[in-house]
């Protein structure tokens, strides 16, 4: 986690949500990095995501079933959570929803009432329906998962944008035409949904899914060009990662701006970012949290 730590920061990022974690490593990770004992990025925990037993990342450490438990493991835990089953974990059913919005909102409402932002792992379209109902904050991945691929649902993309709810679509090196291996759907409807989550005004951010295989940290610019090629101007991808992520991470008081008291959290590319995506793919120069 070091290694990948400071990999994803010389790749020009200040900070990263850790969403899934074995134990509290990350948190162990985190203080280390506050304390400038280890160089990497400001680091937001979230430490075992909360799953049903059998469900995607349950080996981890944070399952729960039922309203009382979720509402114990969101107390304990205090972050964010996984709403349906993943690609990488053997056996859970990524298109199917695993929590009912009674178990959800019941997880939101103990974050919430902490202050903290709840963010969901939502592939499957009930899934994301089901975190919209629950209130969160952000959706992870929103990829529109059906039997058999993936199918936009305009009148769900629009409940999202009138909650004003984020949408991290976690473009990555997977999703490149040469590396493309997205399980999902064929890459020309993934950027479809992309393009149409664009139309819809949805709140897009930042985010990798980092961490899976065949997605190196240090190539965190592959998923910004994914975004460029599905329409998303260099000016809307500037602010995906920077002041809109802020905003979703709960950081707009912090950083994403560069604002007097704020932390100087700064990258100097070769290019301008503005003119070309290609500019993020060369970081020369990177400093977190100065003031």
């Amino acid at each position: 986690m070091e290694h990948n730590a400071l990999k994803v920061l010389d790749a020009g990022v200040t900070t990263v949500r850790d969403l899934g974690c074995v134990g509290t490593i990350s948190t162990v990770l985190r203080d280390s990095v506050q304390q400038a004992k280890t160089i990497g990025p400001r680091i937001l925990c979230a430490n075992a995501p909360i799953t049903v037993p059998g469900g995607h990342a349950h080996t981890w450490g944070g399952v729960a079933r039922g309203v009382d438990e979720c509402r114990a493991e969101a107390h304990k835990r205090i972050s964010e959570v996984m709403s349906t089953g993943g690609f990488s974990s053997l056996g859970t059913r990524p298109m199917e929803a695993c929590y009912s919005v009674e178990e959800l909102k019941a997880i939101v409402d103990e974050v919430h009432a902490h202050g903290i932002t709840a963010t969901t792992h939502a592939t499957g379209v009930e899934g994301i329906r089901r975190a919209i109902q629950a209130q969160f904050d952000c959706i992870e991945h929103c990829h529109w998962g059906v039997e058999g691929g993936s199918r936009y649902n305009d009148s769900i993309a629009k409940q999202i944008v009138e909650n004003n709810i984020a949408v991290c679509p976690t473009m990555n090196t997977a999703c490149l035409e040469k590396d493309y291996f997205c399980p999902w759907d064929s890459r020309h409807q993934v950027l479809e949904n992309l393009r149409k989550l664009r139309k819809c005004g949805a709140r897009i951010i930042i985010g990798t899914d980092n961490g899976i295989a065949l997605c190196p940290f240090e190539r965190y610019a592959d998923g910004l060009s994914v975004l460029s090629e599905a329409g998303y101007t260099c000016r809307e991808i500037v602010a995906a990662g920077t002041d809109k992520a802020a905003e979703a991470c709960g950081l707009s008081s912090v950083t994403g701006k560069l604002l007097p008291g704020m932390d100087a959290d700064i990258v100097a590319f070769e290019g301008n970012p503005l003119d070309s995506v290609e500019a993020f793919s060369k970081p020369r120069f990177v400093m977190v949290s100065s003031r």
